[in-house]
This record gives C-alpha cells, structure tokens and sequence, in this order.
C-alpha cells in the first residue's frame, strides 16, 4: 500500500509525482543489460547510442556499461553519441553503418523507446533485425514492438520524468 499523503486514504495506485532517485535510473540500464547477458548466454556484444541532450539518462547508460564490463565474455562494441533532433536523420544512417562495421554485434541499445523505431529503420537497411534491441520507456508503441519481435526489451519509465531532474533522495 502506498500513502500519498498523511490524510490521504490508503491506496493500491502507485504515486508518479516525483522523479526517480538516480538508483532507480541505474536499476533500470543494470536490468537492460542484464536481459541482454542472458539472452546471449553472456556473450553480448553491444553497439550503444546515447542522447546526451537529457541528462538524466546517464545514469541509465552508465549502469548499462557498467554491468556489461562486469561480464566476462561481454563488450561495447561501439558507442555513439546523439541528440532528439538526430532522431529521422542521423540516427538511422548511425546506426547501418555501426551495424555494418561491427557485423558480429547482437545487442543494439538506445537511451529511450522512441528512438528505436530509428534503430529499427537502420537495421531493416543494412538486414540486421535478428539483433537484441532494447530501449527503455515501456511506451504503448515499444510494447506493440516487442509482441512483433522488432524490439526486445523496455523498462517502464513515465516521459515526464526524462525532464526533470535526478533526486538523490
């Protein structure tokens, strides 16, 4: 049960109005990586895209490397920075020639699930959908991604909490 406030009614609703402290964003980029090290029976082999235009995603991103590098047989294959506006241009172009120059990559991440239809685009171009591509959001078009096998994993964060800042409560 969660208290929203100290008059309010016990509730089963879970209370959205406050930013994630910055574990729960690292919780997130740690569990991402650790689908992907089970899927490939830790061997990941990761290509990464960040957006560096909202920083509360470094801490996801960070995590993400971070529970990679604690793999033995896991790596960052190549790490490329954008930004929102990249997204119907750079970034689908980005992404083939990542894919192209890392042809033995079979995880792709990117730091939220609306740029993955970008990913997606990038990958259909150069043949490469049979890949891990995870994204993080939980957004009603990543689920309908994930049921059709485009996209392979989320975690579930509200938008409104990509523009605000990181609590350290």
């Amino acid at each position: 049960m969660v208290t929203i406030a100290s008059q309010a009614l016990e509730t089963d609703l879970v209370d959205f109005s406050g930013t994630p402290s910055e574990r729960v964003w690292k919780d997130s980029g740690s569990l991402l990586a650790d689908y992907a090290i089970a899927e490939t029976d830790g061997n990941v082999k990761a290509l990464l895209l960040h957006d560096t235009g909202f920083e509360v995603l470094e801490a996801r991103y960070e995590a993400f490397k971070d529970r990679l590098a604690e793999c033995a047989n896991c790596e960052v294959v190549e790490e490329q920075t954008f930004t929102f506006a990249d997204l119907a241009t750079s970034v689908p172009r980005m992404v083939q020639q990542m894919a192209q120059r890392n042809p033995d990559f079979n995880t792709i991440y990117i730091d939220y699930d609306y740029a993955v239809a970008s990913v997606a685009q990038g990958l259909r171009a150069v043949g490469a959908e049979d890949k891990i591509v995870l994204g993080s959001q939980g957004i009603p078009a990543a689920l309908e991604r994930i049921r059709t096998g485009e996209q392979s994993a989320s975690t579930a964060f509200p938008n409104e909490w990509m523009g605000g800042p990181i609590s350290t409560r």
